[in-house]
């Protein structure tokens, strides 16, 4: 979807910010960010929230799924990508890219990380080129982009030969979605 068909604006922020603004302190009374605020005064703080409200904007679309099993599913894998996924690898990142990884750390990190890119493995073996339904979602979205920093960096060649319809998938959401200057990285 893009940005043009949803009438908001992105704000830059800092914690800073969070602290002296009342405006957005009256937003955002739990600190949380980013903050949303669309034209009908729909408040939304925390991805999971922002992806899910701009996706239904235009349901039609399909990007938060066309059946109510597809936004369950939707649901799903945003909140696993965010909650879950997305701190595995980030502290997979850091520990991996510290010049001195804890060996017992970085392969606890790569487990759970495993665990979850096999379930992604078992859909895509089955010819499934979306993580949910016929066509692109928030979903793909959310947990491409969990992956895409870590899997070009650093987790290529391990997870390329084990997990290698995940790894086509990736490759097709590096394209898709203009993650392609991340890989080059």
């Amino acid at each position: 979807m893009s940005i043009a068909e949803v009438d908001c604006e992105f704000i830059t922020i800092t914690e800073h910010d969070l602290d002296t603004l009342s405006e957005l302190q009256r937003l955002s009374p739990l600190g949380l960010t980013p903050i949303f605020k669309h034209t009908d005064s729909t408040v939304l703080y925390r991805v999971p929230s922002i992806l899910k409200f701009l996706a239904r904007l235009h349901k039609e679309k399909g990007f938060a799924g066309l059946l109510s099993r597809e936004e369950a599913l939707v649901d799903q894998w945003v909140d696993i990508g965010c909650l879950e996924l997305h701190p595995l690898v980030q502290k997979a990142v850091e520990e991996l890219g510290s010049g001195y990884p804890e060996q017992s750390r970085a392969e606890s990190y790569l487990r759970e990380i495993s665990k979850i890119v096999s379930v992604l493995e078992a859909r895509f073996t089955q010819d499934y080129r979306f993580l949910v339904g016929y066509g692109p979602t928030i979903a793909d979205l959310t947990i491409a982009s969990c992956l895409t920093t870590g899997f070009w960096q650093i987790f290529k060649d391990y997870f390329s030969t084990g997990f290698p319809h995940t790894t086509r998938w990736l490759k097709d959401c590096s394209q898709r979605f203009d993650f392609a200057n991340v890989q080059d990285a």
